[in-house]
């Protein structure tokens, strides 16, 4: 039986191309258009953690938080100016749960779509439908493969920033309608809200709001992502064969 662990791989990328993670040994590989891809080794920082954002360059302006401090402070202050308890409440909850994560995705989203970072935007769907037909066929896909797969990948570092949105956000709003709706109304709110926030936190569906954060890729992205992928199952190749040798071809991989 073959065991899908051989094909697994993360992707993560940049305004100029793709940095590919191997999720059996621990290397990545770094590919863009005009230049060949570079293989290193992950350090024992990155093991743990993961990929390190500030070692590479996105694009991506953070969101100063100042701006959601004062944002959800004057959404208190006019909610108490209401005298109205739900109002107030409802504000509070916004500001707390809510507002960071939306304005941090509504802002990175402008910048993919019509800021600086339209190329991001484009290598971060090639990326995902590279591991995507990678995935799926068991090798280096072509490029005609490549251009049938999802651009949506329910394993984005995104999904987490999306589950919580599509949870929280229709509550805050059905929050604010109390008082304003009577108690039949506001209980079928409550619910369509919870139904909401459940089908969005599924991954299967949830994926899908990564439409804000990605854009279509030309053939030159796809062509960098098939590059990587290429590379990358290169580097687990000759590292196993490099394995064998050292103990007497006897190499024994426990997946």
């Amino acid at each position: 039986m073959e065991n899908n662990i051989r094909y697994d791989v993360e992707g993560m990328s940049m305004q100029n191309g793709i940095i590919f993670r191997s999720c059996i040994i621990p290397i990545e590989v770094e590919t863009t258009y005009h230049k060949k891809p570079i293989v290193r080794l992950r350090s024992p920082l990155e093991l743990f953690f993961g990929f390190i954002p500030a070692r590479y360059a996105n694009g991506i302006k953070p969101l100063d938080l100042r701006l959601v401090l004062a944002i959800g402070i004057t959404m208190v202050v006019l909610a108490v100016f209401t005298l109205n308890f739900n109002t107030i409440f409802a504000a509070v909850y916004m500001a707390i749960i809510v507002l960071k994560d939306l304005l941090e995705i509504t802002y990175t989203s402008y910048q993919i779509k019509f800021g600086k970072c339209k190329s991001l935007g484009r290598y971060h769907a090639a990326e995902h439908m590279a591991i995507d037909a990678y995935l799926k066929y068991k090798r280096v896909p072509t490029l005609e493969e490549i251009r049938k797969a999802s651009r949506f990948q329910e394993n984005c570092g995104s999904r987490m920033v999306f589950r919580r949105l599509g949870f929280f956000l229709p509550l805050s709003i059905t929050f604010f309608t109390a008082g304003f709706v009577d108690l039949k109304l506001y209980i079928v709110e409550m619910v369509i809200s919870l139904l909401i926030g459940i089908l969005v936190s599924r991954k299967s569906i949830g994926k899908y709001l990564q439409v804000f954060i990605t854009n279509k890729p030309t053939d030159q992205e796809l062509e960098v992502a098939i590059k990587g992928i290429e590379a990358l199952q290169e580097a687990e190749d000759d590292f196993g064969e490099k394995m064998d040798e050292m103990i007497g071809g006897r190499c024994i991989i426990i997946m």
